[in-house]
């Protein structure tokens, strides 16, 4: 399950492939990845996919 965070701050922890949009990947200080969204169309293409799946 990856970790995505939003433009507007918040975390959803979902299982969709991060390749499938365009984010930031970096890690937590607990060592988790966390995928952070670029832009607008980024999070509805994520929300997409997980609406789907």
């Amino acid at each position: 399950m990856a970790r995505y965070l939003l433009r507007n701050g918040s975390l959803l922890s979902i299982e969709v492939e991060p390749k499938l949009v365009d984010v930031l990947v970096f890690r937590s200080f607990s060592g988790e990845y966390i995928y952070a969204t670029l832009s607008e169309s980024a999070e509805h293409l994520l929300l997409k996919a997980w609406d789907a799946s």
